[in-house]
């Protein structure tokens, strides 16, 4: 083919093929993006009335997975991302998933100091305090996650406590979004000034009725620590009281969840500093003192720690004390590290029950106190105690571990007191118990020097 010919046909194929340029569009498409401008073009999105709420929702989500780094975060913040989320947020026209995006971007970004000097200056935290009592939700759970990062700082407490509707709104929203109590726990929990605004707002009666029926652990957890937090005070403890704080932490006790228990026990010990509160423990029966005892076994070394403290504070009681040291009875080791020998007094009661198993374990105890100066003294001191060990050591129906035991400590006793001589003495030759202990003398021969023979 010829050159000319050539240049025929490609003049004939321009003709068939026309170039035409392509038409570009001021308009975005909302997709990832990558490199230095993927946020602020996304945050453009946000601005811009001509986008569809579909598409500002996919963006606000696109924002929120690129904020994982503190640099991002302030990318998007100098992006005036926080001004545009809080309108979205506000917008009553958007959609629940659209303004539940925003609230979670607000949070993210509540995460650094600039963050939360962009939302104070927006006046974002108002938005955010009415979207808490938002009808869906999705709306009121990214709200309320939004304002427990700014509250969780010393800058963001001042903020929220600044704004005179957010404490209120918090609290007015724990019915039906429990998710705010994640927001009153560092409330309560950072300054006394933080319990004082949260009490004032009646939080009290809503937080304990949430108590009892939380159902999800975290809804457990926050509403018991904030319980706690806003019991640091007395008007706090008086409020609790009050509202049957005490029987509503008793109830999670024996909660299926290792966290929940250690702040229930927690929440008594601040609460039963009260004298009042130790009186309202008793009044929840033997099943809050098992329940108490129980926690001391726990396998989470914190729970046992807490129930620890707890049980000291509430045995300040002399009726609990006696009630955990019943409960305890069988299980000496636990008495030894809760108690020590100041378990003395309840022990000695529990010689003269009726219950065998209860005696023995009660006369095991007295001898174990006795290895010890100190535990001879709160022994001897006991009321009754040498009458009590003589009447273990005389029953014909009990063990020999038991009769040795109660021998044992009568042994000490004698031989450290001379008051506890003369009146184990005169037991022992005269009255009903000496038919009785004149055979033990044979077994335990130690005890025969301390009778005055006649």
């Amino acid at each position: 083919m010829s050159a000319q010919t050539q240049h025929q046909v490609s003049e004939f194929l321009a003709d068939r093929h026309p170039f035409m340029p392509e038409e570009r569009s001021e308009r975005l498409e909302v997709c990832r993006a990558y490199g230095r401008r993927g946020i602020v073009k996304l945050v453009e999105v946000l601005f811009e009335a001509d986008y569809s709420d579909d598409e500002k929702c996919g963006a606000l989500a696109l924002i929120y997975g690129l904020l994982s780094t503190q640099e991002l975060k302030v990318e998007a913040i100098d992006a005036e991302t926080v001004e545009a989320a809080t309108a979205l947020l506000a917008d009553a026209g958007s959609s629940p998933n659209t303004r539940a995006n925003a609230g979670f971007v607000l949070a993210s970004l509540a995460l650094i100091m600039r963050g939360r000097d962009r939302l104070a200056a927006a006046d974002s935290i108002g938005v955010i305090a009415d979207a808490c009592l938002d009808k869906n939700p999705g709306v009121a759970v990214a709200a309320a996650a939004a304002m427990a990062n700014v509250a969780k700082f010393r800058d963001g407490w001042a903020t929220v406590v600044g704004v005179t509707k957010a404490v209120p709104s918090l609290v007015k929203a724990m019915p039906t979004n429990p998710a705010v109590v994640g927001a009153i726990v560092p409330l309560t929990g950072l300054f006394f000034e933080g319990t004082d605004v949260v009490l004032r707002a009646g939080a009290m009666s809503r937080l304990v009725k949430l108590l009892r029926e939380a159902e999800t652990t975290l809804d457990k957890k926050c509403a018991l620590q904030a319980l706690r937090n806003l019991a640091n005070n007395d008007e706090g403890k008086d409020k609790a009281i009050q509202h049957g704080g005490i029987e509503a932490v008793v109830e999670r006790l024996g909660d299926e969840d290792a966290d929940v228990r250690q702040l229930a026990a927690g929440a008594l010990l601040t609460l039963c500093v009260a004298l009042e509160a130790k009186q309202l423990f008793m009044d929840c029966g033997m099943e809050a003192v098992d329940a108490m005892c129980a926690l001391l076994r726990d396998d989470a070394e914190h729970v046992r720690n807490n129930a620890t403290a707890a049980i000291r504070c509430l045995s300040e009681l002399p009726v609990a004390k006696a009630a955990f040291v019943r409960g305890l009875v069988h299980d000496l080791d636990l008495v030894q590290s809760v108690f020590g020998s100041s378990a003395a007094g309840p022990m000695c009661e529990l010689l003269a029950v009726r219950n065998a198993d209860v005696r023995a374990s009660a006369s095991a105890a007295m001898a174990a106190f006795c290895a010890t100066e100190a535990g001879a003294n709160d022994v001897v001191n006991a009321l009754h105690v040498v009458k009590r060990l003589t009447t273990v050591l005389a029953d014909k129906s009990a063990e020999f571990k038991t009769h040795r035991a109660a021998a044992e400590a009568l042994r000490v006793l004698c031989t450290k007191y001379e008051d506890a001589r003369k009146v184990f003495a005169h037991l022992a030759t005269t009255g009903d118990l000496a038919a009785g202990v004149r055979p033990q003398m044979v077994s335990f021969p130690a005890l025969s020097g301390f009778v005055v023979k006649k």
